[in-house]
């Protein structure tokens, strides 16, 4: 059995079984194959998919490709100013 508190024998939407059945909406036959049922949809669910690659470069204007130079875009970003450590007190507000 899965060592997980959402699959746990004490989680609470597991002893609702209504809320978690098959795909055709039957009981599933034990607590063993739904605790298999949940831990598959969760593993699809955070699956790559197959035509995922990893990008090639950390560059903030390759993740926004082709609105790195809209105005709204160019406007939120830092002045070489503002990138320049600041030391002393922060206040917030007025």
């Amino acid at each position: 059995m899965p060592n997980n508190a959402l699959l746990s024998e004490n989680c609470t939407l597991l002893k609702k079984k209504r809320l978690i059945c098959k795909v055709d909406g039957s009981d599933f036959d034990s607590n063993e194959e739904r605790y298999q049922f949940i831990a598959g949809y969760y593993e699809n669910v955070y699956k790559k998919p197959d035509n995922y690659r990893e990008p090639n470069s950390t560059s903030i204007n390759d993740f926004l490709e082709t609105v790195a130079d809209n105005n709204a875009v160019l406007g939120a970003k830092l002045t070489e100013d503002e990138k320049k450590p600041r030391r002393g007190n922060i206040h917030i507000g007025t």
